[in-house]
């Protein structure tokens, strides 16, 4: 069953470039929501969402996790997974990419299939990257596809980032 209601800002990206070596985004967004669920999902790309207000669940197979303010999920290629929010609902912003480095640079930035959860807490410099992919993908400039690569590239070495700055501080 999916079920989605609320401020939602949705883009799909063409897939022109979706032979660019290495990285590209294949839909991108914000959602604030009250009422989301999305039930035994199986894509054939990765996929971050990022919560940034209230809080939800991530499921795979047997196992449940709750997503809170200020966390990252990881969702895998061909893994069935569902996610939904919290009675209060709640702010997301998403992306799903593949390419043939997608998957080590995920790792690289902190995520496992076993780990799929980091708590970094809310970084404005991670909203921002976020915003600049959903603001290429709808200006489409010449040569956007490219850009949100690069983009892409440049949020997941930010989640890195903040991944050893938050278990440096001790919240991991």
């Amino acid at each position: 069953m999916s079920k989605i209601g609320g401020n939602i800002r949705n883009y799909f990206v063409s897939q022109i470039y979706g032979d660019i070596p290495g990285l590209y985004i294949s839909s991108c967004g914000h959602w604030n929501v009250t009422d989301h669920i999305l039930e035994n999902r199986t894509r054939s790309d990765y996929l971050i969402i990022y919560c940034v207000n209230g809080r939800g669940t991530y499921t795979e197979g047997k196992k449940e996790y709750t997503i809170k303010k200020g966390m990252i999920f990881a969702a895998y290629p061909d893994i069935v997974h569902s996610y939904w929010c919290g009675d209060q609902g709640w702010e997301i912003w998403y992306c799903h990419f593949a390419g043939d480095i997608a998957g080590k640079l995920l790792q690289w930035a902190g995520f496992n299939v076993m780990s799929p959860i980091i708590q970094i807490g809310i970084k404005k410099k991670l909203l921002k990257t976020f915003g600049e992919i959903i603001t290429a993908t709808v200006e489409k400039k010449i040569n956007w596809e490219i850009d949100n690569s690069w983009l892409l590239y440049k949020l997941l070495l930010k989640l890195k980032g903040c991944k050893i700055s938050s278990e440096k501080k001790g919240h991991f």
